[in-house]
């Protein structure tokens, strides 16, 4: 939906039940995108699985993909399988980084941070 209200903006996604994000993730992966200019999505990969709810999305990826949806050759809804059908920049993140990626989806799960 950010994409059809800004169509020719790249986007920045990052999911809000990720509290523990590291600022420093954020501008490297900002540097992978300002450096890569033929990439459509730059997103981390823990253990070769993609986290797309962090990453960075370019406009004409995003139009493709909608294309896609639009006449019905997306069968799959998934981001993970979105990022197969565009030219995407896997990240490897550092395990001592994957504690950064850590989902809190309940309010008892944020209790004790």
């Amino acid at each position: 939906s950010v994409h059809l209200k800004y169509p020719a903006e790249d986007l920045l996604v990052l999911a809000c039940d990720m509290p523990l994000m590291e600022t420093g993730l954020i501008k490297e992966l900002i540097a992978y995108y300002s450096r890569d200019a033929g990439a459509a999505a730059f997103v981390y990969t823990i253990s070769d699985e993609p986290e797309p709810l962090c990453g960075i999305y370019r406009s004409g990826g995003l139009s493709y993909i909608y294309h896609l949806l639009q006449v019905n050759e997306l069968p799959r809804h998934s981001m993970k399988y979105m990022l197969e059908h565009i030219h995407s920049k896997f990240i490897p993140l550092a395990a001592d980084k994957k504690k950064y990626f850590r989902n809190f989806n309940t309010h008892a799960e944020l209790n004790g941070l």
